[in-house]
């Protein structure tokens, strides 16, 4: 069955009653489901071990994640961070949830989790899943780059547009010193040409070799 995208569900249609904004709740369960399921992310559904209710799960090949999933109108409190993570603390050592927000995030609910002893949770909010359903970068991409965020410098919440840009200027500059790398030949007609593109090779730090021929 085809789900909706996220971006059919970004704006209620006029006089939209509650049991709208449950089926869009629903539904964004379903349209991340069908994410993991492109990617062979294996998801699970909802599950009730012990009593609670925890959204789901996933696998990156042999590490698994926990989720949960929410669209409130309101960003979501410290109070359901805290939740989350009590759910996550009770599974096997090394565990992490995912936190999946269309509303994002109040700033205290993240400095909460940074005033804890151990972080095991990373945070996806309403811009990164906007990306991710534009295909503008993938579900397994996005993971891998807030969990080695997280890694290196202990922040739950790594927005994918810092990541982005990040990547794209590295594109940009791994270009530049490609074309740099090349050895380029130029026919000049004089010497005064020669002085010419020496001085503006030279602004840009790129050494120059010239053999005059006559």
């Amino acid at each position: 069955m085809e789900f909706k995208r996220l971006k059919d569900l970004l704006v209620p249609p006029d006089g939209a009653q509650p049991a709208w904004y449950q089926q869009r709740g629903r539904d964004f369960e379903r349209i991340l489901v069908q994410l993991f399921s492109k990617e062979d992310m294996t998801p699970s559904t909802s599950m009730r071990p012990s009593g609670e209710e925890i959204d789901g799960s996933f696998s990156i090949e042999n590490r698994f994640f926990l989720l949960e999933a929410k669209w409130h109108k309101t960003p979501i409190p410290a109070s359901s961070l805290y939740s989350f993570k009590g759910k996550v603390d009770g599974k096997l050592i090394g565990t992490i949830g995912v936190f999946f927000s269309m509303s994002d995030y109040s700033k205290e609910a993240i400095d909460a989790l940074l005033s804890g002893k151990e972080l095991n949770l990373i945070l996806f909010g309403h811009t990164d899943l906007c990306l991710i359903d534009e295909g503008e970068v993938t579900m397994r991409d996005a993971m891998r780059a807030k969990l080695r965020y997280a890694a290196n410098y202990g922040q739950p919440f790594y927005p994918l547009e810092t990541y982005l840009s990040a990547y794209k200027q590295r594109s940009k500059s791994s270009k530049t010193n490609n074309l740099v790398a090349k050895d380029w030949k130029i026919l000049v007609e004089g010497e005064q040409d020669v002085r010419t593109i020496q001085a503006l090779l030279e602004r840009f730090e790129i050494e120059v070799n010239y053999n005059v021929s006559k």
